[in-house]
């Protein structure tokens, strides 16, 4: 049985058909587009998109997951310029950008953000609450 099936049936359950990726022409954007003659060499079997922490904790203590697991993918937040690209062909992807709840204390000055929330999200959200707020810019390296 190919590796891309049996993931895919589990988390399917966990997070519904439509959240579970595994056509080849929805999967290219998971592929590492800076390592040419390289991408298939670790090309993902799909991408599970949790919306909520509780999925994320079904998808991850699934025996699958933890079949899977071979470390975390690179991603744009651990090494510049690179796109999240799993470890090992067949993997699957966790991709959180489904997660995006915002909290904001505007009293105490912070933000609690999950994972799927942008700069651009939180800037959008402070101004759209008229909080006395600004975020700091990304680092530009």
């Amino acid at each position: 049985m190919p590796i891309s099936i049996l993931p895919a049936r589990s988390f399917r359950i966990i997070v519904g058909d439509d959240r579970v990726v595994t056509a080849e022409d929805r999967l290219a954007s998971y592929f590492d587009p800076y390592s040419p003659g390289l991408a298939d060499e670790y090309a993902p079997s799909g991408a599970v998109l949790p919306a909520s922490v509780d999925e994320v904790k079904a998808c991850s203590a699934s025996p699958v997951a933890t079949a899977c697991r071979c470390g975390p993918s690179r991603s744009a937040a651990t090494m510049p310029m690179a796109a999240p690209r799993p470890c090992l062909k067949g993997s699957m992807i966790l991709d959180l950008n489904r997660m995006r709840a915002i909290e904001v204390n505007a009293e105490l000055a912070y933000a609690v953000v999950e994972a799927g929330v942008t700069y651009l999200d939180l800037y959008k959200f402070i101004r759209d609450k008229n909080y006395p707020l600004w975020i700091d810019c990304p680092d530009p390296g």
